[in-house]
């Protein structure tokens, strides 16, 4: 199936929703909150940024790495060196767009940086090559 233009539109409005609201998880999250309040304070701002809904919100966090991410959040506080998961589903106008993201509350060594670096070094060259009314198969295996 292909998108119209004002489809592709719309799911890029909600796919920058979520980036907007990532790229404030430095004032929206912090050490001592509890897994539990940084579902809710992740979901309340994607709504404030203009989302209509987060019907899924999934995720965890750890001393060097989540270890589940299936199970509701807990109350354990977020630690100096967590790395937090934050896996998401958001609507805008009826269109939904997931979107994943780890984030460390500290930086992070190069050993740690090297498989986000190559991650990014593959997926500049797919992004473009997508165009609208493209199916997303069309360039994954390019």
């Amino acid at each position: 199936m292909k998108k119209s233009e004002l489809e592709i539109g719309k799911i890029a409005r909600v796919c920058g929703i979520v980036s907007q609201t990532f790229s404030k998880a430095d004032a929206i999250l912090h050490e001592g909150q509890s897994l539990t309040e940084t579902f809710r304070a992740f979901r309340r701002q994607c709504l404030a940024d203009g989302a209509d809904d987060v019907p899924y919100l999934v995720g965890g966090a750890g001393r060097g790495g989540y270890r589940d991410v299936i199970s509701p959040p807990t109350d354990l506080p977020l630690r100096r060196g967590d790395i937090l998961m934050l896996d998401t589903g958001s609507v805008f106008d009826g269109y939904f767009a997931t979107s994943t993201a780890t984030l460390r509350s500290e930086k992070p060594t190069m050993r740690r940086k090297r498989p986000m670096i190559c991650f990014g070094a593959r997926r500049k060259p797919a992004l473009r090559l997508r165009a609208p009314a493209q199916p997303a198969g069309s360039f994954i295996n390019r």
